[in-house]
């Protein structure tokens, strides 16, 4: 009560107000990580999903991380289920052991789960974690996708090319996109990356099929994805600390026969015309080049 005098579905009201979704945390076992209250208390959610679901329905939840601090497998299942019968849609988020034959498994009963341990603000933990997440590409589908954890875009010493780096690899490979920066304290430059609305629709894509990393050579690194439409898009990232040329050859698309593609840059907002095989660009250190390619 000191902490939320009026209420927790009194600041989930508010939230809902500033048009933003309400998100809240709990954990698979008895208690949660980083528990605030008694060590020997039960503020972990096994054995009380039905009741815990109940309550976060009532308080207008639209987002719960479900946690692996002491798990136990049976609360993952039992959590999805409580939360289907409560009739609200609320985003089931998973944390377990990362290792493949449990992301394998609990593929199956969130919406999206993590894959890695926790991200830093540095460009070799995004990077790390996202490498690593391309392993699971094929897991993903519409209403479910690998979750190589909430974004650092924003946060310093990320540099602006990071974080251009950052937010496009999320936006290709489908991980969602949640934001880990103080929203009431960032820059004209991270609110313009951060709403980026073509990044957003490759992320958003009806297809929901994940992007994966095709190439990578001398530092640098080509990451394609199909779109709806038999569209494309591709991330062209400079691993490097000098500029470094990176190019889109038409056979890192996949099988399909080569075509005329209308190209457009999605961090310029500009159409690159048509183009029929290949294209190149001068990439800076620690940055990308967005393209969305689609036949003519």
């Amino acid at each position: 009560m000191t902490r939320y005098p009026y209420g927790i579905k009194n600041l989930a009201d508010y939230i809902h107000s500033k048009k933003l979704k309400f998100g809240i945390y709990s954990d698979a076992g008895k208690q949660q990580c980083c528990s605030r209250i008694h060590p020997d208390a039960n503020d972990g959610s096994l054995g009380y999903e039905d009741a815990d679901a109940q309550v976060f329905a009532s308080w207008g939840v639209d987002y719960l991380k479900h946690d692996d601090c002491g798990n136990q497998w049976s609360s993952y299942p039992a959590m999805r289920d409580a939360l289907n019968k409560t009739g609200r849609p609320i985003y089931y988020s998973v944390h377990t052991s990362t290792d493949s034959k449990t992301i394998a498994k609990v593929s199956s009963v969130a919406n999206i789960w993590r894959t890695k341990g926790d991200i830093t603000n540095s460009w070799s933990s995004f990077m790390s974690e996202i490498e690593n997440n391309d392993q699971y590409a094929h897991l993903a589908k519409p209403g479910q996708f690998n979750d190589p954890d909430m974004m650092e875009v924003g946060n310093p010493p990320l540099t602006s090319g990071e974080n251009r780096v950052h937010f496009s690899l999320w936006c290709i490979t489908k991980a969602p996109l949640l934001i880990g920066t103080d929203v009431t304290n960032m820059t004209k430059n991270t609110i313009a990356i951060l709403t980026n609305r073509e990044l957003i629709a490759i992320n958003q894509d009806e297809l929901g099929i994940q992007g994966q990393l095709v190439h990578s050579e001398n530092k640098t690194q080509v990451w394609v994805g199909p779109l709806e439409g038999k569209s494309y898009c591709a991330v062209l990232v400079n691993l490097d600390t000098v500029n470094q040329h990176v190019t889109l050859d038409w056979s890192m698309l996949g099988e399909n026969p080569i075509v005329i593609f209308l190209v457009r840059e999605l961090w310029q907002h500009k159409d690159l015309g048509q183009k029929n095989s290949s294209i190149t660009f001068d990439v800076p250190a620690h940055d990308t080049v967005v393209l969305k390619l689609t036949p003519v």
